[in-house]
């Protein structure tokens, strides 16, 4: 087919093509903003050309404002009832990226870390930690009071109704800790919470429906309750919990934000217990880190490249990276398209 090129024809015999495989980006809208009207314009050029020519199939599309990197949600980039509105931005961007990029744009949100306007609010909904245990980070509102869950279905909802939107990831913000106060209406910690939180992000879908009835969901995972599933009572996450829940579970494979000191084993044993769930590379997407946060540092496209080719040759279908710096260029693209792209033809010219 297009009469390939020998060295095209050898990445293909090398790389089987897997129909359906996933190719996502998670993009920090914050980067694309600017107070500045060209520089926004820019911004968005230059996002929406790499997409395009790195030609992926899913951009997670940031949906709230969080620029100090606190991981809560203090404003968002649509109309809505309940925060401020940093810009109308998001339906643009997502309309591009639809219609210029053939992309489908998934609005990635919190789920439980919003930081509400007023204060007093905030302080009555929010989770506070069991005495003598100190407060974790980032703050959450708890969900098991009635005025959370309505104030964090109306974000959903307003989003739903403003936006062209194929589906949500559900942010990594959505963890309950054995230490949480959550009130007498909580189940105990493990599998029942874990459950609990699926039901309510079931509730925040139920919700988006009314505008997108065929949206599909994703939502974060952590890396340890899926090499120690016994650490679901710190988590209430659990991955054949999630594979039976979403569409897609977004597996956060990132040894260095885990202090692994040897990525390669890691990457291995968490490839295996993914492998080990019936169904388990099916529906997870591994993805990767462009930046090691402990150093502040970029990673190199060659390492990123080098990891992807390792999760591959362990049996992994689906891939993602997070984030994408356009203006840093990080990671690249030219060099990153040939174990990235899900171009049918890939490799570039010698």
């Amino acid at each position: 087919m297009s009469n390939p090129a020998a060295e095209n024809l050898a990445w293909s015999i090398q790389h089987p093509i897997l129909k359906g495989d996933i190719r996502a980006v998670q993009v920090d809208l914050d980067y694309i903003y600017d107070p500045e009207p060209d520089q926004q314009e820019r911004n968005l050029s230059g996002l929406l050309e790499r997409i395009k020519t790195l030609n992926v199939t899913q951009v997670w599309l940031q949906a709230f404002a969080d620029p100090s990197g606190s991981n809560v949600a203090t404003q968002v980039y649509f109309p809505n009832s309940h925060l401020p509105m940093r810009a109308d931005l998001f339906s643009r961007v997502a309309w591009q990226l639809r219609t210029r990029c053939g992309v489908s744009v998934y609005a990635w949100l919190p789920v439980l870390a919003w930081q509400l306007p007023d204060a007093a609010v905030q302080a009555r909904l929010q989770i506070t930690p069991k005495a003598g245990v100190k407060a974790e980070s980032p703050a959450r509102l708890n969900p098991f009071l009635l005025q959370s869950r309505s104030v964090i279905g109306d974000l959903y909802e307003d989003l739903a109704r403003n936006a062209p939107i194929a589906g949500v990831l559900f942010n990594d913000d959505a963890v309950l800790r054995d230490t949480d106060d959550l009130g007498a209406l909580a189940p105990e910690p493990g599998p029942a919470r874990t459950r609990a939180l699926i039901e309510f992000t079931n509730e925040l879908k139920v919700r988006v429906q009314r505008w997108r009835p065929e949206i599909a969901t994703a939502r974060n995972l952590f890396a340890e309750p899926v090499l120690h599933p016994q650490s679901e009572s710190w988590y209430a996450q659990s991955l054949p919990a999630f594979l039976a829940a979403y569409n897609e579970v977004a597996l956060m494979a990132m040894p260095a934000m885990e202090n692994s000191s040897k990525p390669n084993p890691w990457f291995n044993k968490l490839a295996t217990q993914v492998g080990s769930v019936p169904g388990g590379f099916n529906r997870t997407v591994f993805e990767l880190q462009t930046v090691d946060w402990r150093t502040r540092q970029p990673i190199g496209t060659r390492e990123l490249v080098r990891q992807m080719q390792l999760l591959q040759s362990k049996g992994v279908l689906h891939l993602a990276y997070y984030p994408d710096d356009a203006e840093k260029s990080n990671p690249d693209i030219p060099k990153l398209i040939p174990a990235f792209s899900a171009s049918d033809f890939p490799a570039t010219q010698p």
